[in-house]
C-alpha cells in the first residue's frame, strides 16, 4: 500500500520532455523569423543611407550656391566657388557639379554608385533665378533620383 501512494503522488518540480521540446521549437521559430528579416532589413538600411547622401550632397549645393548671392549665379562664379565642375554645359542651363568639390573627400562618384549630380540655373524673372540640383544614381540596376530646387532673388 505504501508504494501505491508514492506512485500516485504527482511531482510538482520540473519540466516534462514535451514542454521542454515545445519551448525550443518556439524558440527556433523565433529565430528563423529573425534571421529571416535581416537581409530585408540591410537592404533597406542601405537605400535610406544612400538616398540621405543624394538629400545632403543636393543641399550642401544649394547653400554654396546661395551664397555666392544673385550676382553670382552665373557659371564663372559657381565654378571659381567650387560649385560645378567647368563653365561648360552639358545641356541648356546645365552644369555637372558632381566631382566639383572633391579636393575635401566630398566627391559624389566617390559615395553613391554611379554618382552624378547636375545644376540647372535659369532665369524665372527679371530680378529670380531658380537653382535645381538634381542627383542621380544606380541601386542594383536602377536608376534613382533626388532633385532640391531654390529661388534666388536680387534683392
Amino acid at each position: 500500500m505504501r508504494n501505491r501512494k508514492n506512485f500516485n503522488r504527482r511531482k510538482s518540480g520540473g519540466f516534462s520532455l514535451i514542454e521542454s521540446l515545445y519551448s525550443i521549437f518556439l524558440v527556433a521559430i523565433a529565430g528563423l523569423i529573425l534571421a529571416a528579416s535581416m537581409p530585408v532589413a540591410s537592404t533597406s538600411r542601405v537605400k535610406a543611407n544612400y538616398s540621405q547622401i543624394a538629400v545632403a550632397y543636393a543641399q550642401r549645393q544649394v547653400e554654396l550656391s546661395r551664397a555666392q548671392g544673385y550676382g553670382g549665379l552665373t557659371a564663372t562664379g559657381l565654378q571659381q566657388a567650387g560649385v560645378i565642375d567647368n563653365t561648360t554645359p552639358v545641356s541648356a542651363n546645365t552644369y555637372s557639379c558632381g566631382n566639383a568639390d572633391s579636393s575635401d573627400g566630398y566627391a559624389l562618384s566617390s559615395q553613391l554608385p554611379n554618382g552624378q549630380a547636375q545644376l540647372t540655373l535659369t532665369q524665372q524673372m527679371i530680378d529670380l533665378r531658380r537653382l535645381i540640383v538634381r542627383v542621380t544614381w544606380t541601386e542594383k540596376g536602377a536608376p534613382r533620383s533626388y532633385e532640391l530646387s531654390a529661388d534666388i532673388a536680387n534683392l
